[in-house]
């Protein structure tokens, strides 16, 4: 719920309700690891995007020490792997990834998402 006030001080002076806000993203990792030598799959439930926008989506896996949305992302050298590659859509959306031939093993890897941008070359995307 999104409410409303005019010079409010405390949570009690917001009154007047104004609507739902609601929150499109991913909510959930179903398959989130992967083995050397092995085909990597990361399948992410995503609610609440058009088919074109799922499209668009695409995920970064970093170094455990970065986070994502930093402006130098430390991206993880799981070579030869694509980190960002979508295969299909719907609620739950697969970015098959690849062959995992290096990267350190029992390691923290983190996953970032982001839903993409227009960009007219098709090379701007947000994460």
């Amino acid at each position: 719920t999104v409410c409303w006030a005019g010079g409010a001080s405390v949570d009690a002076d917001y009154a007047v309700r104004l609507g739902s806000l609601g929150m499109a993203g991913p909510t959930g990792c179903s398959n989130c690891e992967c083995y050397k030598g092995k085909d990597c799959t990361v399948l992410l439930t995503v609610h609440g995007l058009s088919e074109e926008q799922a499209a668009r989506s695409r995920v970064q896996i970093l170094e455990s020490g970065s986070s994502c949305a930093e402006a130098n992302l430390s991206t993880a050298d799981l070579s030869p792997l694509s980190s960002e590659r979508r295969q299909d859509g719907g609620v739950g959306t697969e970015f098959v990834l690849g062959v995992v031939k290096s990267g350190v093993a029992h390691a923290s890897y983190k996953i970032c998402w982001g839903a993409g941008q227009d960009a007219s070359d098709g090379s701007a995307y947000t994460y």
